[in-house]
């Protein structure tokens, strides 16, 4: 309660009461004692003060004193009259000058900001917020999905781009030919009976040679010959068109069927005969014996180069080949020339040297 709700209790008279009075010190007035002695009491038997030095009136805002004629009672006396004393008019119009009441406020923080400005604030923070951590988890998505796009990009790219191999230098080795002919069965020497000649028989020969010995082929190869119609071609015909100097009496002893083997031996061409003597020839060692010497010279023309020069007459050894007699003769030692054959059964097997009559028994007749 306010000092001017007090005055508004107490009705103003234009006095001062004693109970304002007592409150009254004058400058060198001891204070009550602790006794509880009044300041009636206290200001008996003591001078007052000089009535010059007026007391100021504290309930009057002008610099007016109190005048110095103004009676004093003490004891008895109940109200002083203090001229320029404090009207009611002047309470109520302290009264008036306060404030008026103002308008509930919002409650607020120690901080002075209200609650309701903090919750605005709270909500837009946690918006904020969130908004943020969805744009970054976006954006994180989008970079990680593009990083792994930009690696398979790069990992196909990888492999279709094929390594540059450091390539070394390797000699080109020119393929073997391969074998023209058959080693299983006979092959045919085609010749055309109305135009061969010695000359173009030997040159088709040797061409078939030359074959073999470019493919490196090492077995021998059997020729059937015929003539242009592929019909085989009698021994009879072909000793005709060679040009080869057989004896009558020997020729009509040998079959028509024949063979001619060819066999690389050891990077030379060598070349060879089968033939069949006739059913009702009973000893073939006989017939042959009796020609034996002059054999080179007789097929020197199909078995022999023409640079080659033989002897008239030769001798020849005996061997053995799978239990078979050989009968052989060197005619040129200088070119690994020689004549040899074996008779197995009714077989009659020739060669220039002695590897190609063995390998042309092996063969045999086909």
């Amino acid at each position: 309660m306010s000092f001017f709700d007090k005055q508004k209790e107490t009705p103003s008279s234009g006095t001062i009461t004693p109970d304002i009075l007592s409150q009254v010190r004058i400058m060198g007035e001891k204070a009550p004692s602790a006794l509880g002695q009044s300041t009636a009491q206290a200001s008996q038997g003591k001078e007052l003060p000089h009535q010059e030095n007026p007391v100021s009136n504290p309930f009057v805002q002008s610099n007016s004193t109190v005048p110095s004629n103004l009676p004093l009672e003490t004891g008895e006396m109940d109200t002083v009259a203090v001229p320029n004393a404090v009207s009611p008019d002047f309470a109520s119009a302290q009264n008036s000058l306060e404030p008026a009441p103002m308008p509930p406020l919002a409650p607020r923080e120690a901080d002075g900001n209200s609650y309701e400005k903090k919750e605005h604030s709270s909500k837009v923070v946690i918006i904020g917020s969130i908004i943020g951590v969805a744009l970054a988890l976006i954006m994180g998505v989008y970079f990680y999905l593009e990083k792994v796009k930009d690696t398979a990009i790069a990992e196909k790219e990888a492999l279709e781009v094929p390594v540059e191999e450091k390539q070394t230098e390797v000699p080109v080795v020119p393929p073997l030919a391969t074998n023209p002919f058959s080693v299983d069965r006979a092959n045919y020497l085609s010749l055309s009976t109305e135009t061969a000649t010695k000359e173009s028989v030997t040159a088709q020969i040797q061409e078939s040679a030359l074959k073999i010995q470019e493919a490196s082929v090492a077995e021998p190869i059997s020729f059937q010959v015929t003539d242009e119609n592929n019909i085989p071609l009698a021994f009879s015909r072909f000793v005709f068109l060679v040009d080869l100097k057989v004896p009558e009496a020997f020729l009509s002893s040998l079959d028509e069927d024949f063979n001619i083997v060819l066999y690389n031996d050891n990077g030379q061409m060598r070349m060879g005969l089968a033939l069949k003597f006739k059913e009702e020839i009973e000893k073939p060692n006989e017939v042959i014996a009796t020609i034996e010497s002059t054999l080179p010279q007789i097929f020197a023309p199909l078995l022999y180069s023409a640079d080659t020069t033989l002897p008239v007459a030769v001798t020849f050894g005996t061997g053995t080949y799978n239990n078979f007699p050989v009968r052989y003769a060197n005619v040129a030692p200088e070119k690994m020339y020689s004549f040899d054959y074996i008779i197995q059964n009714k077989l009659l097997y020739i060669g220039n040297s002695k590897e190609v009559a063995r390998k042309t028994f092996d063969a045999g007749v086909k």
